[in-house]
């Protein structure tokens, strides 16, 4: 009798631990599909990085040839008004 209550005993252990275990299991993959849930939303985060830096490096290709050619008609316009005053000067 003695015997059969211990097996009991460790049954009722083991079920125990078995449950603990299951509910471990449980814990660990709801933890991975949030980590995968995760991974994927940042993923696509750069991605988006991505085409946006395309985006800024050409916007700022853009400007800067925009800022050269200002700055060709600035130095073709200083040019034209110091002539201009070179001419003013010598009437």
């Amino acid at each position: 009798m003695d015997r059969l209550r211990h097996v009991e005993s460790d049954n009722g252990k083991l079920r125990d631990q078995l449950r603990d275990m299951e509910h471990r299991i449980a814990s660990l993959n709801d933890k991975l599909s949030d980590m995968e849930r995760a991974n994927t939303s940042l993923i696509e985060q750069c991605k988006d990085n991505d085409t946006m830096m395309a985006k800024f490096a050409d916007d700022i290709r853009q400007m800067d040839v925009e800022v050269d050619r200002k700055r060709r008609e600035q130095d073709a316009s200083n040019f034209e008004n110091l002539q201009l005053k070179n001419d003013l000067t010598e009437m």
